[in-house]
């Protein structure tokens, strides 16, 4: 995964953002939801002359998305992405997985 462009997540030094983006290219793969999340692949041809794929995760409730990953489209680039998406939602499941047992 010595590839994979991590994206900058904080706007200014101390201070989390979270960047809502009207368009994040075309929808390729919902790799699933877990609680108001959902983890998704998207191909993104806007940027440049390399289309590059872009994981995000999308919070249902709030309404905002978070890039998780961006890769330089490729064969090998593909396989990177889809496990970085299903890392990540197995993540998830574990997170839910607990606060249900801490709330029950």
């Amino acid at each position: 995964m010595g590839n994979v462009v991590r994206p900058n997540f904080r706007d200014k030094a101390g201070s989390s953002s979270t960047v809502q983006v009207p368009s994040c290219g075309e929808l390729h793969t919902i790799y699933g939801e877990v609680g108001h999340c959902r983890v998704a692949l998207f191909i993104d041809e806007r940027s440049s002359a390399l289309p590059f794929l872009r994981v995000k995760l999308m919070r249902l409730d709030i309404d905002q998305i978070y890039s998780l990953a961006m890769l330089p489209a490729s064969q090998d680039s593909y396989f990177e992405a889809h496990a970085i998406a299903a890392s990540v939602l197995q993540a998830l499941r574990l997170v839910d997985h607990a606060a249900a047992k801490l709330s029950s």
